[in-house]
C-alpha cells in the first residue's frame, strides 16, 4: 500500500495498492496513529483504518474551518491533539495576551514524525 496524493479540501490522502486507488485516509487518522504508536512504526498504511470508497468522481469540497488556537508554549503533541480533536489541519499559535503569532500546519508535524521514524 502507498499513500499517494493529498486532497486539501477533504484533508485526506489517496491510498493506492499496486498503483490503483483503493480508498482514502484522513490526516487526522494519521495524526492519531502517530500519537498512539511510539515504538512500532512499520506497516503504517496497514495499521491505518482506510476509509474505502469509490475514488473516481470524489470531489474535494472546501469547508470553512473554525480556528483552533494553542498557546505558544504548547508542545507538538498538544498541537496534534488539538488538530485531531477539532478536525483541522492548521492551528493558530497565540501568545498569553491572545495575540496570534502564527500558524502551525500539520505538514510540519508530519515532517518531524518522518525524521523520528528514520532515526529508529
Amino acid at each position: 500500500m502507498e499513500i499517494a496524493t493529498y486532497c486539501p479540501g477533504r484533508h485526506t490522502y489517496l491510498i493506492c495498492r499496486d498503483g490503483k486507488p483503493i480508498g482514502m485516509v484522513t490526516i487526522h487518522r494519521i495524526l492519531k496513529w502517530i500519537l498512539l504508536k511510539t515504538r512500532e512504526l512499520r506497516g503504517l498504511a496497514e495499521e491505518l483504518e482506510v476509509e474505502f470508497r469509490e475514488v473516481l468522481g470524489v470531489r474535494a469540497i472546501d469547508f470553512a474551518e473554525p480556528p483552533a488556537i494553542i498557546p505558544e508554549d504548547a508542545t507538538v503533541t498538544d498541537a496534534a491533539r488539538e488538530m485531531v480533536k477539532r478536525g483541522v489541519d492548521t492551528v493558530w499559535v497565540a501568545s498569553k495576551s491572545g495575540e496570534v503569532l502564527g500558524e502551525l500546519d500539520y505538514r510540519i508535524i508530519m515532517e518531524l514524525a518522518v525524521k523520528e521514524i528514520t532515526k529508529i
